[in-house]
């Protein structure tokens, strides 16, 4: 497409994912939109330890993101959907990237501000939402043009709907708006809210699927799409597509995704999965997810089954004096690399390993995260 200009070509792009006859252009329509999807999900892996590196800076730069995937690294959330926001538009997508708030069951209530992302695609006048960056991204893509409450089949098999919630703002923290306000002065006008929700496995106490399975539905996201002017907030009740409220998106400026890391990642002191993720890989098949998650190691069968967990324990067992097991800890940072090198693929450089410090997620071995797999 002409007017873009990333740090890479559409076939080099594609060469990477893994894409079919590369050299040639695919055609833009919703079965190359949906294999795109699957091969960058299953090529790219999560990678979120550069979080874990001090004076690490987080580049969300096309050029940056580029360097990085092709020396074998993965990518942070923002970066591999804008990473991917770049390659369809390269091949003709009308894309946007859109910001998104994660569900805290925690909070029982999704993020206040954005702590995640998805690409908003148009394809023959239906829009997709789709998703390289998070444990849940190899379901599938979401059509946003079907009507509200009603479930929808990914190609994972697994049931997905978007429902309505009341009309809400962004954080109204003064700092936080002043900065935003800078970059893009619309980012707090009036929006429709409302929610990614999945159909997943009905879990017990500690997490894993209640057997024989029992399904529920789950929240997963939270997102806030700018109303179409002259349009009234929808009652809950409505079932028009989310397309009958609002325009196509504005992408969300490289300059407003790094307020919201500053504010999600650095700043937020219960954002516990940004500190225990490290990396996650997916099989190609879409049958199988590999996790590293701090002081876990996670095999998750998909849909609906168990999960294979080992846990490094011991990492934050005191010494005789009282403090950390320094011999402990330094044994459970080499297993932790060794699962990123061997498991999810990613290949950290001598740089990266030396500055690598995970000792930080042992602070957090008491803290069970609940997330839907």
């Amino acid at each position: 497409m002409a007017g873009v200009s990333c740090g890479f070509t559409a076939e080099e792009y594609l060469k990477r994912i893994g894409y079919p006859n590369p050299k040639q252009s695919p055609e833009c329509n919703i079965e190359t939109l949906t294999r795109i999807q699957r091969l960058h999900s299953t090529a790219i892996p999560f990678d979120n330890f550069d979080f874990h590196i001090p004076n690490f800076p987080i580049t969300l730069d096309a050029e940056g993101i580029w360097k990085k995937v092709t020396n074998y690294r993965g990518t942070y959330c923002f970066q591999g959907n804008y990473l991917l926001t770049d390659a369809l538009r390269l091949l003709g997508y009308k894309a946007s990237l859109i910001p998104v708030g994660s569900w805290r069951n925690f909070a029982h209530s999704f993020v206040e501000v954005p702590n995640h992302c998805c690409v908003v695609v148009e394809v023959g006048q239906k829009w997709y939402l789709v998703d390289v960056a998070t444990v849940d991204c190899i379901d599938g893509i979401l059509e946003m043009s079907v009507e509200m409450d009603v479930p929808q089949v990914v190609s994972n098999g697994i049931r997905y709907k978007f429902v309505l919630f009341e009309e809400g703002e962004f954080l109204q923290e003064e700092e936080f708006r002043t900065r935003v306000k800078t970059v893009d002065s619309t980012f707090f006008d009036k929006r429709l809210s409302f929610a990614v929700v999945k159909e997943d496995a009905k879990r017990n106490e500690d997490f894993d699927p209640v057997l024989p399975i029992e399904k529920e539905w789950v929240n997963r996201f939270g997102i806030k799409l700018k109303l179409r002017s002259g349009i009234d907030y929808p009652s809950l009740d409505s079932k028009q597509s989310l397309m009958t409220y609002c325009d196509f998106p504005v992408s969300l400026p490289r300059e407003i995704a790094k307020i919201l890391i500053d504010y999600t990642v650095y700043g937020d002191p219960k954002s516990h999965h940004h500190k225990q993720w490290l990396g996650i890989r997916y099989s190609p098949d879409g049958a199988r997810k590999y996790i590293v998650a701090g002081f876990r190691y996670i095999e998750v069968d998909r849909p609906f089954s168990a999960r294979k967990v080992e846990r490094l324990e011991g990492a934050n067992t005191p010494g005789a004096d009282g403090a950390s097991n320094a011999k402990i800890e330094e044994e459970y940072d080499s297993k932790i690399r060794q699962y990123l090198i061997n498991e999810i693929g990613i290949d950290l450089s001598e740089e990266e390993k030396e500055k690598l410090n995970i000792r930080h997620n042992y602070t957090l071995t008491n803290v069970e995260m609940v997330w839907c797999y």
